[in-house]
């Protein structure tokens, strides 16, 4: 939908309706009566077509989508566009643990301290990490003819500050296979257990092994298994991970119908809006920003913080839970935004991804939730606030008019009183169904309304009036007869021709009145 020039299409439109009208009219007049009148009567006729007006804020109202569209605490009218929002969770974070730690894998016991391995990737060093599911079990095969018993002890599997520890009796063993001793039936459920790691980052199972002469055995296996580990909490340095946000465009359909011309909009913004409950440093990694333009350039955004990066703001350890929010704007005074978004852009394509712990400072502790995630989402702002010269658009209108038999000739008449400081030249061109240009409406385009003039801020200071006049000679009334399409083109500019920013708000408004003279011929 073109969602700025529907409101601009509509000034074109009220004053294209005149001409839609007309054919109506004039067949009115061709089937009067005239057949007393003397052969040469050829009547003049003056009447009114139409008086139209609307606000902005009216205009407004037309638009099905209208989420683009805010109107600030001044009345100022705003287009604004927004990417996708691109979520990342906890889950990659978790992954890596788990394939550190390992799933479903016997640990043998073959030392009396055990420490299992616990190699993370990226320099991740987990001091705590607390359960919401899993399960652990133990296996014992003994072929001692003494009965043997086992303490083990899982030091850095903890609950209410309390090792998980089992005390476990095996039989003699007497013939055939071993005899084993095991809980892998029943397992123990790990829920609200938590993984706290030596101060070596070791994961440390203990055991003790003896028969019933309390020496020392070594049995046919010993060992245990951790399974099914789903994590609701970890803390430590949790390393330092590049999270691939995949790549984005946003399409800006305001030059949709563009066909030449300069928009500078005074203010715009390209704001990048973060959400994150990870409590650890985080920054974007910008790969790719820039903006695709009507003439098929690619511009870059150059700024500090485009190559540099953003830092997310992050919740401390008394913040857990909390999402932490940032609105960071690129500006004309920190980027180039004016230039790339004044150049007639189309779209924008960016690719923003994140890297935690980017300063690589193993002294920083973090922490994540099973519920954290971070969010991250590109909007760009064009404040209908700035400068524009000869933006020229066009459209298209079915042009159903009836007989012109009796038309000899007329003069169209039009005013207009503008609040809004944009003016547009009026041209017109009548077309046949094989699409030739049989005529045009005025000799050159004639600025049919004039803007308003605007003060130092840019608000219009008084409505402007222009009058306009139409000549429907026998030529053009011959081109009106045979067109079947009007092609409206309009070309847009704002007070003094362009060179003074100006401001268009919802309140103010265009007001059209529009009044034919025409000569019949019996």
């Amino acid at each position: 939908m073109k969602k700025l020039f529907n409101i601009l299409h509509t000034m074109i439109y009220k004053l294209t309706k005149p001409f839609l009208l007309m054919g109506f009219v004039l067949f009115a007049f061709s089937a009067c009566q005239l057949d007393e009148l003397p052969d040469n009567y050829q009547p003049e006729f003056a009447f009114p077509l139409a008086q139209v007006s609307f606000k902005m804020k009216d205009a407004l109202t037309q638009f099905k989508d209208s989420s683009i569209l805010f109107i600030d605490s001044e009345g100022l009218i705003h287009l604004k566009y927004a990417g996708d929002v691109l979520t990342k969770t906890t889950e990659d974070v978790f992954a890596s643990i788990n394939a550190a730690l390992g799933q479903d894998i016997p640990i043998p016991l073959d030392m009396d301290t055990t420490a299992l391995p616990a190699t993370f990737p990226n320099g991740l060093n987990v001091e705590r990490m607390d359960l919401k599911t899993g399960t652990f079990y133990y296996i014992l095969q003994s072929k001692n003819p003494l009965p043997v018993h086992a303490e083990i002890t899982v030091l850095s599997l903890v609950k209410d500050g309390v090792p998980l520890t089992y005390s476990v009796d095996v039989a003699a063993w007497e013939s055939g296979g071993p005899v084993t001793a095991t809980n892998l039936l029943f397992p123990t459920d790990l829920n609200g257990y938590s993984i706290v790691p030596n101060d070596d980052g070791e994961i440390v199972v203990a055991k003790n092994i003896v028969d019933s002469n309390g020496d020392p055995v070594n049995l046919e296996l010993q060992a245990v298994v951790m399974q099914n580990l789903a994590y609701s909490y970890a803390e430590g340095y949790l390393g330092n991970f590049g999270y691939d946000q995949g790549r984005d465009t946003i399409d800006i359909d305001f030059f949709d119908s563009w066909v030449q011309g300069n928009v500078y909009f005074q203010d715009p913004k390209i704001t990048i809006l973060f959400e994150n409950s990870f409590g650890i440093p985080t920054r974007s990694i910008i790969n790719v920003f820039q903006v695709q333009t009507v003439t098929g350039e690619v511009l870059p955004l150059e700024s500090d913080f485009v190559t540099e990066g953003i830092d997310f703001p992050y919740p401390s350890f008394d913040e857990k839970g909390e999402v932490k929010r940032l609105a960071f704007e690129f500006n004309k005074d920190n980027s180039n935004i004016a230039e790339i978004l004044g150049a007639g852009p189309i779209a924008l394509d960016y690719d923003v991804d994140a890297l935690t712990n980017p300063d690589n400072d193993t002294s920083i502790t973090g922490f994540v939730t099973d519920s954290s995630y971070y969010k991250v989402q590109v909007q760009v702002d064009l404040p209908l606030y700035g400068k524009v010269l000869d933006f020229l658009a066009r459209d298209t209108f079915e042009l159903h008019v009836a007989s012109l038999e009796n038309a000899l000739e007329g003069e169209l008449k039009i005013v207009t009183n503008n609040e809004i400081p944009l003016g547009a030249a009026i041209q017109g061109y009548f077309i046949d169904e094989q699409g030739a240009k049989l005529d045009s409406l005025f000799d050159a385009p004639a600025d049919v309304i004039a803007p308003a003039e605007v003060d130092s801020e840019g608000l219009p200071q008084s409505a402007k009036q222009q009058s306009t006049f139409v000549t429907l000679d026998s030529d053009k009334l011959s081109a009106m007869k045979a067109a079947s399409k009007l092609v409206i083109t309009a070309s847009f500019f704002t007070s003094e021709q362009g060179s003074v920013p100006a401001k268009i708000t919802n309140t103010q408004s265009l007001s059209i009145r529009m009044g034919m003279r025409m000569t019949v011929q019996k």
